[in-house]
Protein backbone atom coordinates (compact mmCIF):
# COMPACT_ATOMS: atom_id res chain seq x y z
CA UNK A 1 0.00 0.00 0.00
CA UNK A 2 2.86 2.10 0.89
CA UNK A 3 4.72 2.12 -2.22
CA UNK A 4 1.66 2.18 -4.28
CA UNK A 5 0.01 5.58 -2.53
CA UNK A 6 -2.56 3.69 -1.00
CA UNK A 7 -2.80 4.48 2.50
CA UNK A 8 -5.85 7.07 3.83
CA UNK A 9 -5.36 10.52 4.45
CA UNK A 10 -4.45 9.71 7.97
CA UNK A 11 -1.08 8.72 7.45
CA UNK A 12 -0.26 12.17 6.52
CA UNK A 13 1.41 12.59 9.81
CA UNK A 14 3.78 9.77 9.42
CA UNK A 15 5.35 11.17 5.80
CA UNK A 16 9.18 10.65 6.90
CA UNK A 17 8.30 7.06 7.82
CA UNK A 18 5.94 6.65 4.26
CA UNK A 19 9.48 7.86 2.60
CA UNK A 20 11.76 5.38 4.87
CA UNK A 21 9.54 2.75 3.32
CA UNK A 22 9.62 3.38 -0.17
CA UNK A 23 13.69 4.05 -0.08
CA UNK A 24 13.71 0.73 2.09
CA UNK A 25 15.56 1.80 5.07
CA UNK A 26 11.93 0.83 6.91
CA UNK A 27 10.15 -2.87 6.32
CA UNK A 28 6.43 -2.60 6.16
CA UNK A 29 6.41 -4.25 9.13
CA UNK A 30 8.31 -2.12 10.94
CA UNK A 31 5.89 1.09 10.18
CA UNK A 32 3.07 -1.00 11.45
CA UNK A 33 4.39 -1.64 14.22
CA UNK A 34 5.46 1.94 14.69
CA UNK A 35 2.77 3.69 13.62
CA UNK A 36 -0.31 1.25 13.60
CA UNK A 37 -0.11 -0.60 16.41
CA UNK A 38 0.49 -3.41 14.68
CA UNK A 39 -3.30 -3.22 13.64
CA UNK A 40 -4.20 -2.30 9.93
CA UNK A 41 -7.59 -1.83 9.52
CA UNK A 42 -10.02 0.07 6.79
CA UNK A 43 -9.26 3.33 8.01
CA UNK A 44 -5.98 2.93 6.75
CA UNK A 45 -6.25 2.21 3.24
CA UNK A 46 -7.16 4.14 0.63
CA UNK A 47 -10.67 4.58 -0.56
CA UNK A 48 -8.94 3.65 -3.93
CA UNK A 49 -8.78 0.57 -2.68
CA UNK A 50 -10.61 -0.87 -0.07
CA UNK A 51 -12.83 -2.70 -2.18
CA UNK A 52 -9.84 -4.94 -3.84
CA UNK A 53 -8.55 -5.34 0.26
CA UNK A 54 -11.64 -6.71 1.03
CA UNK A 55 -12.17 -8.88 -2.32
CA UNK A 56 -8.13 -10.12 -1.26
CA UNK A 57 -9.20 -11.23 1.66
CA UNK A 58 -12.51 -13.10 0.77
CA UNK A 59 -11.04 -14.72 -2.37
CA UNK A 60 -6.89 -15.25 -1.78
CA UNK A 61 -6.27 -15.15 1.69
CA UNK A 62 -5.82 -19.15 1.08
CA UNK A 63 -3.59 -18.44 -1.84
CA UNK A 64 -1.59 -15.96 0.19
CA UNK A 65 -1.34 -18.50 3.33
CA UNK A 66 0.08 -21.07 1.05
CA UNK A 67 2.62 -19.24 -0.27
CA UNK A 68 4.51 -18.22 2.90
CA UNK A 69 3.90 -21.48 4.21
CA UNK A 70 5.00 -23.32 1.28
CA UNK A 71 7.14 -21.34 -0.71
CA UNK A 72 9.01 -18.84 1.76
CA UNK A 73 8.72 -21.70 4.32
CA UNK A 74 7.57 -19.58 6.85
CA UNK A 75 4.60 -19.48 9.54
CA UNK A 76 1.61 -16.66 8.88
CA UNK A 77 1.14 -16.21 12.22
CA UNK A 78 3.93 -13.77 13.27
CA UNK A 79 5.73 -13.59 10.57
CA UNK A 80 7.75 -10.61 10.23
CA UNK A 81 8.55 -9.95 6.78
CA UNK A 82 11.61 -8.61 4.69
CA UNK A 83 12.19 -7.14 1.80
CA UNK A 84 12.90 -10.38 -0.51
CA UNK A 85 10.01 -12.03 1.37
CA UNK A 86 7.40 -8.86 0.22
CA UNK A 87 8.98 -9.11 -3.06
CA UNK A 88 8.16 -12.51 -3.87
CA UNK A 89 4.48 -11.82 -2.09
CA UNK A 90 3.77 -9.05 -4.18
CA UNK A 91 4.97 -10.51 -7.56
CA UNK A 92 3.57 -13.75 -6.85
CA UNK A 93 0.26 -13.13 -5.50
CA UNK A 94 -0.81 -9.34 -4.64
CA UNK A 95 -0.14 -7.46 -7.61
CA UNK A 96 -1.43 -10.51 -10.09
CA UNK A 97 -4.71 -10.48 -8.49
CA UNK A 98 -4.73 -6.65 -8.14
CA UNK A 99 -3.98 -6.60 -11.74
CA UNK A 100 -7.18 -9.77 -12.31
CA UNK A 101 -9.43 -7.31 -10.30
CA UNK A 102 -8.96 -4.29 -11.68
CA UNK A 103 -9.31 -5.50 -15.05
CA UNK A 104 -12.64 -7.90 -13.76
CA UNK A 105 -13.88 -5.45 -10.91
CA UNK A 106 -16.76 -4.82 -13.36
CA UNK A 107 -17.63 -8.35 -13.51
CA UNK A 108 -17.60 -8.85 -9.15
CA UNK A 109 -20.83 -8.08 -7.43
CA UNK A 110 -19.03 -7.74 -3.77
Amino acid sequence: MINNNFLSKIHEAHLEDISKVKERKMTGYEYLSKNCDMVLSREDVSRKLVKFVDYFYETYIDEYCNFIENNLHKTVLGIVFSWEDYDKIAFDIINPNYDSFIKNKTKITK
